[in-house]
């Protein structure tokens, strides 16, 4: 099992991570992937491995880098927007 997430969390958080049945993907505070489970992963036909090591908007069409990174400066400053619909 690859380590998806950082020696600070304890094994019973990423136990939970991993069984849930929801995509998990927590992006740290430059907009990097700090933890992301298998079932995230598989979306863009990639592995947990892989995203771990690549900035958020890596994967993003040109035109919606800008837009996403204005909604993360927002959400920094306390803001919740839902981004399902991205």
């Amino acid at each position: 099992m690859p380590k998806l997430i950082p020696m600070a969390y304890d094994r019973n958080f990423q136990r939970w991570v991993e069984t849930m049945h929801e995509g998990v993907w927590v992006i740290g505070r430059y907009a990097n992937t700090a933890c992301v489970n298998r079932r995230i992963a598989r979306m863009p036909g990639n592995t947990a491995a892989v995203m771990i090591t690549r900035h958020r908007y890596s994967s993003m069409h040109e035109q919606g880098v800008a837009p996403a990174g204005l909604r993360f400066e927002r959400r920094k400053q306390g803001a919740a927007e839902d981004e399902r619909n991205e």
